[in-house]
């Protein structure tokens, strides 16, 4: 994704773990971080910065695969 700010702008980016889960009720956790080519601030001088975000998933032992979806939250905070 592409962060877009005015002159002189801070943006911090903060990510909250998510739960995915699938049909029959099987769940896991993903750590969702940005990776190493972005930063979680931002200072911009005008114009754009591209935010890469990426994951960890959390998978129990034998965690049956499938389809999983769920939620997770991304907040921007410029100051």
């Amino acid at each position: 994704m592409t962060v877009s700010s005015g002159n002189s702008t801070t943006v911090e980016v903060v990510l909250k773990l998510a739960k995915l889960s699938d049909l029959l009720g099987n769940a896991f956790t993903l750590d969702p971080y940005v990776s190493s080519q972005s930063r979680t601030s931002v200072n911009q001088s005008g114009g754009s910065q591209d935010i890469i975000l990426n994951g960890t998933a959390n998978l129990a032992a034998g965690q049956a695969s499938g389809l999983y979806s769920g939620p997770y939250t991304v907040i921007f905070a410029y100051n």
